[in-house]
């Protein structure tokens, strides 16, 4: 079979052989068991985001108190990635600077853990509550930005 013959069975839908081969698959649907347990994670998610920003928020502010956003970011980003601008124009898109620390608090929280000078065993146990409903994407704020846990 030449090429030109392939590629206008298989822009067709079609084999070599010219039959349709097997008929799309129908689309997904979870069910209402399912839907229900991911809205209970993604609920849980948030409770447990507004614990851990309640724990954590005056020590991870505090290192931030009288510092330029310039430091913030080589604090955050060591390696320089994302570059200043990107990180400024994350910043813009939360409410206030307070609130887009919070998000990273909470988005990057082993990270944050690390930078505030939490033991590996104790970043583990912090983390631990999030092991299930981590997974699901939640918002902080206003920000339109989501983010999972783990």
């Amino acid at each position: 079979m030449s090429m030109k013959t392939h590629r206008l069975l298989h822009r067709s839908g079609r084999n070599q052989f010219g039959d349709p081969g097997e008929p799309a698959l129908a689309p997904y649907q979870p069910s209402q068991e399912s839907l229900a347990r991911d809205e209970q994670m993604s609920a849980r998610h948030v409770i447990l985001n507004e614990q851990f920003v309640s724990t954590h928020r005056a020590r991870w502010l505090g290192q931030f108190t009288s510092v330029a956003k310039k430091d913030v970011w080589q604090r955050l980003h060591p390696h320089g990635r994302p570059s200043l601008s990107t990180f400024y124009a994350q910043s813009r898109e939360s409410a206030s600077f307070e609130e887009f620390l919070l998000w990273w608090l909470l988005s990057k929280k082993s990270q944050a853990l690390r930078i505030m000078d939490d033991t590996p065993q104790a970043i583990s146990e912090q983390l631990a509550p999030f092991a299930e409903c981590g997974r699901y994407f939640v918002r902080y704020g206003k920000s339109e930005r989501t983010f999972a846990t783990i």
